[in-house]
Formats: C-alpha cells, structure tokens, sequence
C-alpha cells in the first residue's frame, strides 16, 4: 500500500480476481487505521478500473443521508461537522474512517455515493426527522416526549463511562410508545424509521439480556440486525438502482455462511447470493492488523495465518485454494478454519497496524 494506491503480487491477484464482480465487500478488524486507508485505495482502483461509484458501510441509513447532505461532503473535516449538532450520528468517527467516506464523494457521480444499512446508534437524528413527519398533534406530541429522554444524553459523544441512549432500557420503552402513538403509513418514510429505531432498539434489549446469561438472546441480537442490513439494502437496490457496490463492514458481517462470532447467515452471504441471482458474483476481502493479541489472533485461522506473516509488510493471502486443500484431505484444519476460508477469498494482514480510538 502507497501513496498512490495498491502494489504487489497481492494486490494484482485481487484485482485479478475482481474481473466482472458486481460487488466487492471488506470485511475489517475495526479501530485500525490502515483499515480505511485501504479501503480508500481499493474504491479509487474500483472507480477507475470497473466503474464503481458507490460504497455501502456499517452505519443506519438516515445518519449517511446527513452526511451525504452536506454542500461541503467531500472535505472530510467538513464532514465531521455534522457531529456537532449530532455527537452520535455515526460510530466510527474517526478522521481516517472520515478521509475514506470524503474520497469516495469527491470521485463519485452518484446521487447518493454512500448508503448505510446498520442499526441507529445516536437517536437525535432519527427523531427530529420522524417531528418534521409528524402528520398529527398525536404524533407530535409523542415524538417530543422521547426528544425530552433522549437530548440530555444524545447531545454528548458516548464512552466507556457514558453509554448512548439506544443501549438504555428507557429506549425500548420510548421505541413502543413511538408505535402505539405515532401515525404512520405503510411503506412511508415515517414507517421506514420507526421500524428500524424499534429494530436497534430491540438489537440492543437483546444484547442486555445477552450480558444477563439469558440464553438465545446474542443469537437474536445478530439475527435482528443482520436481517435488517439485508432487508435495508434491498429496500436501497429498489429505490436506487442496481448499481456494483463497495461494502465495508466488520469482518464477521461480510463473509460467506455464517458469521465466525454470530453464527447467523451474513450480509455478505446475501450479497453473494444476490450477485449469484444476477449472473454475477462477489469477492470478498477480509483485513486485520498483525497482533496475534488483537481480536482475531486466537482464532483458528489467526494462529496460522497471523504468526506467519511477515512484520516488516503487509501481506495479501489468498484463501481460495486452502478450500480444496482442506476438503481434499491434504490440510488438516478444524471447522472454524474452513468457515473462515470459506467465507473469504482473500486475507490483508497489516503488518505494522496503527490503533485508532474513537472521537470523544
């Protein structure tokens, strides 16, 4: 990885594989800044080569509507103000994650050159649309009750010691009086935001019962949010056209088969069985940082792959002949192993991986 983009050996058999791909998704270890800085270089060869003019990422629809909403959206500290009025708009805030998504909208020709599919996280946003919706004083009246909850908490970024008002219990309680006091029709854009609030919401009362010991309960968290991812870019492929995309998301949304941590169906099998649909297909590229300490390095497929990597650069593996390897008999490898190489057809290991905190 340059300046200029993506060289070597690596990044040629990815471009290679890439061919007439309809989608290409990047599936990351988080809170890395070569992370973004790749995907960066990755969209400009896309654009350049193949035509790619959009990029869809892990945050909800209506956060990326403001951003993309911006006069100033591709200038990335321009970006960063719409945090101001909304601290919690997004969760990966960080300036490399904001470069990425402004290189994206300065060389695209889309209306709309970043979509977001994932659950709300900040909640001021979502509501002061749902108040300028609002068809009655009833509805009105409702949104304004939650507003009150929600701004002493929403108006400040969230931390470790200041959790964010959609993963409190007051939020399920505010979700479930939105939709027996708000009026909204089917297929609006009102309906549309009060189903995916009362989805975050329940993602997260999931998750509660989850840290509890309720069992079943992460295994409904993650199939309540990777069903809305899928039913979201369905519902954007609709409204949008049909367009090749980009995905970024965390590596255990993007794979094929099931998640390596949720064990749910992935939006990245979706997105390859869309593509398979089409007569097309996917490629899928996941990337982590060189720390057999790190999220990934006590995983199956981390032990191996991550302390044989080189240190001193990065390194591209390319996973698709382990498949018959392992199915063959010749490689030994445990279940975890082919569910990884499996899903992905590429492994990035960043050598000398920088951490990137959240903005506070």
């Amino acid at each position: 990885m340059t300046a200029d983009g993506l060289i070597g050996r690596g990044a040629q058999a990815i471009f290679e594989s890439i061919g007439q791909a309809k989608y290409v998704c990047l599936g990351e270890e988080h809170f890395i800044q070569e992370v973004p800085q790749f995907a960066e270089r990755l969209y400009g060869w896309l654009h350049k080569e193949k035509g790619f003019q959009n990029a869809v990422v892990e945050n909800d629809p209506y956060a990326m509507q403001i951003v993309m909403a911006s006069r100033a959206r591709t200038d990335s500290k321009s970006i960063l103000e719409a945090f101001k009025q909304y601290p919690n708009l997004i969760a990966f805030n960080m300036p490399a994650e904001m470069d990425w998504l402004a290189y994206v909208c300065r060389n695209s020709t889309s209306r709309q050159p970043v979509w977001g599919l994932d659950q709300n996280i900040g909640a001021l946003h979502i509501l002061d649309r749902l108040a300028v919706l609002a068809p009655d004083k009833q509805s009105r009246d409702a949104v304004s009750r939650v507003i009150d909850h929600v701004r002493p908490i929403d108006s400040k970024r969230a931390g470790p010691d200041r959790p964010h008002y959609m993963s409190s219990p007051q939020a399920e309680l505010d979700m479930a009086e939105l939709q027996r006091s708000y009026t909204a029709k089917p297929g609006s854009e009102a309906r549309r935001i009060l189903e995916l609030i009362e989805m975050s919401a329940e993602v997260y009362a999931d998750y509660r019962r989850a840290v509890r010991g309720i069992p079943g309960a992460m295994t409904n968290s993650n199939l309540r949010r990777e069903g809305y991812m899928k039913a979201s870019l369905t519902n954007q492929m609709r409204e949008n056209g049909d367009p090749k995309l980009m995905f970024k998301f965390g590596m255990d949304h993007l794979g094929r088969g099931a998640g390596m941590l949720s064990g749910v169906f992935t939006l990245g099998n979706f997105i390859s069985e869309i593509a398979a649909y089409k007569a097309s297909s996917s490629v899928h590229i996941a990337i982590c940082g060189q720390n057999e300490k790190g999220q990934y390095g006590g995983t199956p497929w981390g032990q191996m792959f991550l302390k044989s990597a080189p240190k001193d650069h990065d390194s591209v593996f390319d996973l698709r002949p382990l498949r018959i390897s392992i199915r063959t008999g010749r490689l030994k490898a445990p279940a975890d192993f082919l569910r990884f190489v499996d899903g992905y057809d590429f492994l990035v290991v960043i050598a000398k991986p920088t951490p990137m905190p959240l903005n506070r």
